[in-house]
């Protein structure tokens, strides 16, 4: 087995606790970076290189997928009408000021590449409510209550509308083929010759939401969204699990499971073992057929996880 994890705090603990709660009697060693030192180059936020054909591929994608930043805006209207009313954006400090953006479809959202070093930007109302949301977001699993929400009490679908600007701005910002076979070009390959061997017997990744947008979209996954999570597609603490089975007939397959805790389990800090399991969602793939358990041949998928963006 191997247990790898981007070198930030929070990644290299959730590794060594998966770990431990395995195998509490080894000393697993998760594989990392130094603390501190250079981001770990499979964990990528930045390109490497970029120019006017890779923008313009990513514009073509976004388009297609949300109709470009003002259909994302559209999609985006009543989150960002309720942020406001949350945060009492117009009354803030910045939201006073000149150049405030505001969170309504007046303004565009736009995506663009910052060079150097090759940082990915999004702008307009989603780059102003994501960082709001996320925050919120983050507030609510450790206080339910409306002090999250800045006393404002909030129903379930509330919190879901506030979900979908976080969840649409990693999808907008990772999830076009263009930028996930870009970001993802030492860690996809990685996990296409794990399937591919099927050695080590159990791989770890310990990564970001961003990571499980890379591997969803270079996948294929159909539209999902998971029940009980106010993160609809990416929740804090989730797994994308990739099983590879070896079947009866000779034909190696591969499972696609989201593995997460529901919001409740979140919020009650409730440990999942048998008692309080995890929730497990089986994904498809986009232009393949599953056997009866929901599985797909390992030779058509591990062309998605090592062929490059489509639209090169």
């Amino acid at each position: 087995m191997r247990f790898i994890a981007n070198n930030m705090q929070r990644t290299v603990a959730t590794a060594r606790s998966f770990a431990t709660g395995f195998m509490p009697e080894a000393d697993v060693v998760v594989e990392h970076l130094p603390f501190g030192g250079p981001r770990d180059s499979r964990f990528a936020l930045t390109v490497s290189h970029s120019d006017a054909a890779f923008s313009n591929r990513i514009d073509r994608q976004l388009g297609e997928t949300f109709g470009g930043g003002a259909g994302i805006d559209r999609i985006l209207a009543p989150s960002y009408a309720l942020l406001s009313r949350v945060i009492d954006y117009p009354s803030s400090a910045r939201g006073r000021r000149p150049d405030a953006v505001p969170f309504a479809s007046t303004g565009v959202s736009y995506f663009d590449i910052i060079r150097p070093p090759h940082s990915i930007g999004l702008h307009g109302p989603i780059g102003e409510a994501y960082p709001v949301a996320d925050s919120i977001l983050l507030q609510q699993y450790e206080d339910p209550s409306a002090a999250a929400s800045f006393g404002h009490p909030l129903t379930w679908e509330e919190w879901r509308l506030i979900g979908k600007v976080k969840e649409t701005y990693i999808s907008m910002r990772y999830g076009t083929k263009a930028m996930s076979a870009k970001l993802g070009k030492e860690f996809l390959p990685l996990l296409a010759k794990r399937l591919e061997r099927g050695e080590p017997r159990l791989t770890f990744v310990g990564g970001h939401d961003t990571t499980l947008a890379q591997v969803g979209t270079q996948l294929d996954v159909e539209p999902y969204e998971l029940p009980g999570a106010v993160e609809y597609r990416t929740p804090i603490g989730s797994k994308i699990v990739l099983g590879r089975w070896c079947c009866d007939d000779g034909i190696d397959r591969l499972s696609v499971d989201f593995v997460y805790q529901t919001t409740a389990q979140i919020r009650a800090c409730q440990p999942a073992d048998r008692a309080h399991p995890p929730s497990v969602v089986r994904l498809r793939l986009k232009g393949l057929t599953p056997d009866a358990d929901g599985r797909y041949p390992l030779a058509d998928v591990l062309p998605r996880l090592l062929s490059p963006d489509p639209g090169s």
